[in-house]
């Protein structure tokens, strides 16, 4: 997981602007809202590893997230952890799509957040313990981790091209 000391400037403005887009956002909301954004920065990692990435998700743009999941977890890149987190919220994503009137539970949270180790247990004893609260903890967490590594394999690219 990524510790404050390791978070480089653009890192801390995608926690800033994720906090400040989620600020008292109904759960579900905050789930499709990072969800989508998680999606995005599959498609990042895909077009890195992959020769021609961006031929690929433009010939493929019906791929499911759940495969976009798998694709990156295969090249090795991103923590297992993290892999482990954003499968997880794609299941709970996918049971709202699923089913009316699906509502975002605590146990949806503990579901989640419990992939986050540590960190969600802090977490936990730092934030006030409503589903609200807690799931847009833990979708930040997400969130910010996801970009802080497609920040730092985008400028180990830049780096080896120099």
């Amino acid at each position: 997981m990524i510790n404050d000391d390791a978070k480089d400037d653009r890192s801390i403005r995608a926690e800033e602007d994720y906090r400040n887009a989620i600020h008292d956002e109904e759960p579900l909301v905050s789930i499709l809202r990072v969800h989508l954004s998680v999606e995005y920065f599959l498609d990042r990692i895909i077009a890195i590893y992959l020769v021609r990435g961006d031929k690929f998700l433009k010939n493929n743009n019906r791929i499911s997230h759940a495969l976009k999941i798998s694709l990156v977890d295969s090249f090795g890149c991103v923590d297992p952890q993290l892999i482990n987190a954003i499968t997880k919220l794609n299941e709970i994503r996918n049971q709202c799509a699923h089913k009316k009137n699906r509502k975002i539970t605590f146990d949806d949270v503990e579901y989640i957040g419990r992939t986050l180790g540590k960190k969600y247990d802090e977490d936990k004893r730092r934030y006030e313990n409503t589903v609200n609260t807690m799931i847009n903890v833990v979708l930040g967490e997400i969130h910010v981790w996801l970009a802080a590594t497609v920040s730092n394999l985008e400028d180990h690219i830049a780096s080896r091209d120099r």
